[in-house]
């Protein structure tokens, strides 16, 4: 009955509905009215993820500039400095009895200077006694032929050691690339060519090769004489004479390979006459690190090139017909370059493009800059012949490439070219120095005689030189 009172007394959800709502109008939705307050912001919070920014950056940071350092080739932040390679004067012939003659003088003067005289105050009293020097013995046949040997032997080995210090400037330059045969297997096909270290620009060392080696290569590495192997990349091509640049960045090269190779010196190949002593060092014969000693036969085999007629220097020494390599004097300095390329005659007689015609091409690729192009293959007119046929001495222009500068503005096959900027041009070797002094894109006022109906006609032409690709 008690638990029946209980129950009836228990208030139904209405009730409480009713009861909680009675508080009036003021408090009816109070819980709308309710402020939340943010999460106070923590400095720790805020420190760690400014930290974390931070060091996100610099990562950042130093991937980007090593892949700029790789991609650029520069090595702490340096610049290249400038290469420059001096241009050779051609040397006036000396006749060879002239020092003989000068010799002679001398030695009569000063043996003359040395017959006492009374006005020398000598003492009277001097007593001079003269020695006859002992006859040495005559020497057998044998001991003769011993003697040659022998002497023959020294030089020999006088030309080996010449070449083993010359060693020093030379390297091997490969070309790689990845080949698929018919099966579809994939090989390395490889080329290699001596290369010559040019210069030092405090960012890289520059190697002068050819540039057949490395000509749709993936990959182009450098081996140093003491056979260290270094990764390299092409810096410039030179399209005429098939020689290119190659830079190795310094920071790959080990201490130890720095101490042992050094760049070469390059010599006056105008001073090079027949009958000269000459060693070709390289890969003359296609192996690495091979030498061979000879004389120079002639210095008149002409090659008309774009621009340019070199006069090679021909020896009396065979070697492959793909041979590479540098020509030294009995100096050591390098004389010309050995190229596949470019031959007079026999591909097998070892022939080298003189050093002092390339100069300026060579300094012009060391710093990156592009070589100026006008199209003429000329060849040289000289004093005797213009006297003989009474032709302007000059340049005779034996071809033009198509679209060239000089044929787009007027020079034609057959004229006479005579000056360039008021200068007179006497020789091809002559008007591709005066070519290589002007800038791409720059004009150059080319002068020409053209034979007409009244006879020679001068003509002036603006050429803008182009840029040899």
């Amino acid at each position: 009955m008690r638990n029946e009172d209980q129950l009836n007394r228990r208030p139904d959800s209405s009730d409480l509905l009713r009861e909680e709502t009675s508080g009036g109008e003021d408090e009816e939705y109070s819980f709308i009215r309710e402020t939340y307050k943010q999460r106070p912001v923590s400095p720790r919070r805020v420190f760690y993820i400014l930290l974390g920014i931070l060091v996100g950056a610099s990562i950042f940071g130093l991937v980007a500039g090593w892949v700029f350092i790789r991609v650029t080739g520069l090595n702490n932040g340096k610049t290249p400095s400038t290469v420059t390679i001096p241009a050779d004067e051609v040397k006036e012939k000396v006749s060879p009895t002239a020092s003989a003659e000068a010799e002679e003088s001398g030695e009569e003067t000063a043996e003359q200077g040395t017959v006492p005289s009374e006005s020398d105050g000598e003492d009277p009293e001097t007593v001079v006694i003269y020695v006859t020097p002992t006859p040495e013995p005559e020497m057998t046949e044998e001991e003769k032929l011993a003697s040659i040997l022998e002497n023959y032997n020294e030089i020999h080995a006088a030309f080996g050691q010449l070449a083993e210090a010359a060693m020093k400037s030379m390297v091997s330059v490969t070309g790689y690339k990845a080949e698929e045969d018919w099966f579809n297997t994939t090989y390395l096909d490889s080329r290699t060519v001596s290369g010559v270290i040019i210069a030092d620009n405090s960012v890289d060392l520059l190697i002068l090769a050819e540039y057949r080696a490395i000509e749709d290569t993936d990959r182009i590495a450098v081996t140093f004489t003491d056979a260290t192997m270094v990764e390299a990349s092409l810096l410039k091509e030179d399209p005429t004479t098939g020689l290119a640049l190659i830079r190795v960045p310094l920071t790959e090269i080990p201490k130890e390979t720095m101490d042992v190779i050094e760049p070469a010196v390059l010599g006056n190949s105008y001073s090079v006459k027949p009958g000269d002593l000459a060693i070709v060092i390289g890969r003359p014969n296609g192996q690495a690190g091979a030498f061979n000693f000879g004389n120079v036969t002639s210095i008149g085999g002409q090659v008309s090139l774009e621009d340019a007629t070199f006069n090679l220097i021909s020896t009396n020494m065979y070697g492959s017909s793909t041979g590479s390599g540098v020509l030294i004097d009995t100096k050591g300095r390098v004389m010309g370059i050995l190229s596949a390329s470019i031959t007079a005659g026999d591909p097998a007689v070892l022939d080298a493009v003189p050093i002092s015609l390339i100069k300026s091409r060579i300094q012009i690729l060391s710093n990156n800059g592009d070589l100026p192009r006008s199209g003429i293959f000329g060849t040289d007119i000289s004093a005797a012949m213009a006297e003989l046929y009474e032709l302007p001495a000059g340049v005779y222009v034996t071809a033009l490439s198509e679209e060239s500068p000089a044929f787009e503005a007027g020079i034609r096959v057959a004229d006479i070219i005579t000056m360039v900027d008021g200068r007179p041009i006497v020789s091809m070797q002559a008007y591709h120095e005066r070519l290589m002094e002007t800038e791409p894109g720059t004009t150059m006022e080319v002068t020409v005689e053209r034979s007409g109906s009244d006879g020679m006609v001068e003509y002036t032409y603006t050429v803008t030189a182009g840029r040899l690709t």
